[in-house]
């Protein structure tokens, strides 16, 4: 059987050459499935990876103290949570989409832990499993002289204050508050507004006064969300 094997490839070079060829090529399409098969089986188990190490944080807590917001954060989940943010975003008068990006203005600020320096404001992590106090002065930050290690903030008593000269008589207000934070391979991991109200400016107000205030506006949040972000009232 070998010989006559043989015999035949001597004697019909071409057809020997398209069979060795169509051979190679399907060996060659077998490894590369193969090779895709173990690389998507890769990147599914470091996706897996990723999500069960994914921080989960959860707001215990929070105080508004004149222009100062203190809030009690804990972190649910297995994994590291970076670059704690507070945002506010603030809108004058109607708003017709508060999901919208339209807002007037915007603050987004590294949340410091309690005790640290607010100056000088540095990316905070929070550990898997830890439970941390964050004290923050609520208002826009302002550079002095283009220097950006020195920065002021505006509080939202002057804020208030500048919007009622401008606008006149009692303009509407409305304030959001989010928190933000990254996981270690440097994705938004967490994105939620905690709060959202609106009242009208009669006086400059500060931020504790307008918590007081402001109606309550739900924010939309899972329900999920709803129980790790509680309002002050729960």
């Amino acid at each position: 059987m070998l010989d006559q094997a043989m015999l035949w490839a001597e004697t019909n070079p071409s057809q020997m050459s398209v069979l060795l060829t169509t051979g190679l090529v399907v060996l060659y399409f077998m490894q590369y499935h193969t090779q895709r098969q173990q690389s998507l089986l890769l990147d599914r188990q470091t996706n897996l990876s990723e999500l069960e190490y994914q921080p989960s944080l959860q707001l215990k807590e929070w105080t508004p103290d004149e222009n100062n917001l203190q809030l009690t954060l804990h972190n649910a989940g297995r994994g590291r949570a970076h670059r704690v943010q507070l945002i506010f975003d603030g809108w004058v008068g109607a708003v017709s989409d508060l999901n919208s990006d339209e807002w007037d203005f915007r603050s987004v600020r590294y949340l410091p832990k309690e005790g640290r320096n607010q100056q000088y404001e540095q990316p905070e992590i929070l550990q898997a499993g830890e439970t941390e106090t964050f004290e923050i002065r609520v208002g826009l930050d302002r550079r002095i002289d283009d220097d950006p290690a020195e920065r002021e903030v505006i509080s939202l008593t002057q804020i208030t204050n500048n919007i009622i000269e401008q606008e006149g008589g009692e303009p509407l207000f409305t304030l959001q508050l989010r928190l933000r934070a990254w996981n270690a391979q440097g994705a938004v991991a967490f994105d939620s507004t905690f709060w959202r109200g609106q009242t009208r400016l009669d006086s400059p107000q500060d931020f504790e006064t307008i918590v007081q205030n402001a109606e309550n506006i739900s924010v939309g949040l899972s329900a999920d969300d709803r129980q790790h972000l509680p309002t002050l009232d729960e």
